[in-house]
């Protein structure tokens, strides 16, 4: 779908080289990249860069066509042509620097697959689990439910005074999504501290202490060197 969207984005941007008089194409033109930077500057900070990512195929598609409308027209100006050339180097080079640097961080890591693995092994299939994101895609044939659907049942933000829904405490969160397991890392129930968000401190400190309550029952415990110390519970 994305790759049918940049071929037709592309044929339109060669269209209005070609048609001048095209205004309405020229407005799309400019406003799709736009907007999906006013889209990126609106969201919070720690998912900006996925927004950004979305729009940054289409503005290679216009360099690349700036390019080509350039080097012919720099035909009797080498310094131009030399800066072009200059600068598609370096970018060459930056790009290829950077895929072997995360080459090498992927080499590094240790497998998905192979960190789930030992996991789904004590969790049977069509148990309900409470877990850290980074895992449900491993436990697909198990129902997931993210440790972040219990902390916004508790979270005050999401529930204002007025607005007639019913904010839960940390146990009747437990209660509405009635785990059979729960998998989670270390950092976040043992010690967990985060001064920029204290509501988000606060939900998980009640997270840990209800798990303890409510799934007393440890399983086994991973550590891994990317992921850190896993632990999965069993809720009776």
């Amino acid at each position: 779908m994305s790759g049918s969207l940049l071929l037709n984005y592309a044929r339109l941007l060669k269209a209005e080289r070609i048609n001048d008089r095209g205004m309405g194409g020229k407005f799309v033109i400019i406003a799709l990249p736009c907007l999906l930077f006013i889209l990126a500057l609106a969201v919070n900070q720690k998912s900006r860069h996925y927004y950004v990512s979305t729009a940054l195929p289409f503005f290679a598609l216009h360099v690349a066509l700036a390019v080509q409308w350039l080097w012919p027209r720099a035909a009797r100006q080498v310094w131009l042509r030399a800066g072009l050339l200059a600068i598609g180097a370096g970018l060459l080079i930056e790009s290829g620097v950077g895929i072997a640097r995360h080459h090498a961080i992927a080499q590094a890591t240790k497998p998905y697959e192979a960190v789930l693995q030992p996991i789904a092994a004590h969790i049977p299939p069509g148990t309900r689990v409470l877990l850290s994101q980074p895992y449900w895609l491993g436990l697909a044939d198990r129902e997931t439910r993210s440790v972040v659907l219990a902390l916004d049942l508790v979270d005050s933000r999401l529930f204002p005074p007025n607005s007639g829904q019913l904010r839960r405490t940390m146990p009747q969160a437990f209660d509405l999504i009635q785990p059979d397991f729960v998998l989670i890392e270390e950092q976040f129930i043992v010690g967990y501290t985060n001064p920029t968000n204290p509501e988000i401190e606060a939900g998980m400190r009640a997270f840990a202490e209800v798990l303890r309550e409510r799934c007393p029952t440890r399983v086994d415990t991973w550590v891994e060197a990317d992921y850190g110390t896993i632990h999965l519970f069993r809720c009776p």
